[in-house]
């Protein structure tokens, strides 16, 4: 798994070059991929298994991570999205933006990182009840 990509999922390669957009990984993941979609020739997909943990994955703060879909990166760490958020100003810059002269500052971190989590989303099942 290589980066970030958009709506919460990353981005990955195999090891033909093949593209992938996977939910429930994080960069620096090894996984075996489950396809489960194309979107415009573009494969999705989500780890069948995940061979090697990223080194920069860390324990989720939120008792509901994974399943509300509120916070998707709470179980990378906080200085490795600043920099995975920089390369995707960057790319947007550089190469969608073909703005090649551009210094694009470094992103300036939140002074309480693991506050800025307000609302959550519920799904409704018809039989769950859920403890807050």
């Amino acid at each position: 798994v290589l980066s970030f990509a958009h709506k919460g999922h990353c981005m990955g390669k195999d090891e033909q070059g093949q593209i992938y957009l996977l939910e429930n990984a994080v960069p620096g993941d090894i996984v075996h991929l489950d396809v489960r979609r194309k979107e415009k020739g573009l494969p999705y997909g989500r780890p069948k298994e995940i061979v090697t943990l990223s080194p920069f994955r860390i324990e989720a703060r939120c008792d509901h991570f994974g399943e509300c879909g509120g916070c998707k990166w709470q179980n990378f760490s906080y200085e490795a999205q600043l920099e995975q958020k920089f390369l995707q100003v960057e790319s947007a810059v550089h190469r969608i933006g073909n703005l090649k002269n551009v210094l694009i500052e470094p992103i300036v971190p939140a002074i309480a990182p693991t506050t800025k989590e307000k609302n959550i989303k519920l799904k409704s099942f018809a039989s769950a009840s859920i403890n807050l």
